[in-house]
């Protein structure tokens, strides 16, 4: 508890105020406790689309892809279907809650070790391979199937 000594202004013939100190101190108490609030409630935070976001670029770079993933798609990849999303309550740190699209832990990895696996493979030149080797064998079969129908 603090004290405080009052004073009080008088008017003198010069018509200018001064602060002269009461013949009584008045004590004035401080609170210096706060008062108790209202306990706040966890903050939770279930992994969105755009949390996951962050893991998926994570993998990419570990397995050494130069790709980014933006936010955007893996919205679009979840409206799509491609992993599982169900909605879920969001805790801030000031108490508010907010429902967002939460994902299944499950599903979401196991998309994204398929989509990491597609991009090493893209990035090495694996995919573009075979596709050279069905196409260029589809236009083997082709000419061959011609040839043998002119004959």
């Amino acid at each position: 508890m603090a004290t405080r000594t009052r004073t009080s202004r008088t008017n003198n013939t010069d018509n200018t105020e001064k602060e002269t100190p009461m013949t009584e101190a008045a004590t004035v108490e401080t609170p210096t406790e706060t008062a108790p609030t209202e306990a706040k409630p966890e903050p939770k935070s279930p992994m969105t689309p755009y949390q996951a976001t962050k893991r998926v670029n994570q993998a990419l770079k570990e397995a050494g892809v130069d790709r980014e993933v933006r936010s955007p798609m893996l919205y679009i990849y979840a409206g799509k279907g491609a992993f599982e999303i169900h909605p879920a309550e969001k805790v801030t740190k000031a108490g508010k809650k907010h429902t967002v699209h939460e994902i299944d832990e499950e599903s979401f990895v196991k998309w994204m070790n398929e989509y990491v696996r597609g991009a090493v493979q893209r990035a090495s030149g694996e995919t573009k391979a075979e596709d050279k080797v069905d196409a260029q064998g589809g236009q083997v079969e082709t000419e061959t199937a011609k040839s043998a129908e002119a004959e």
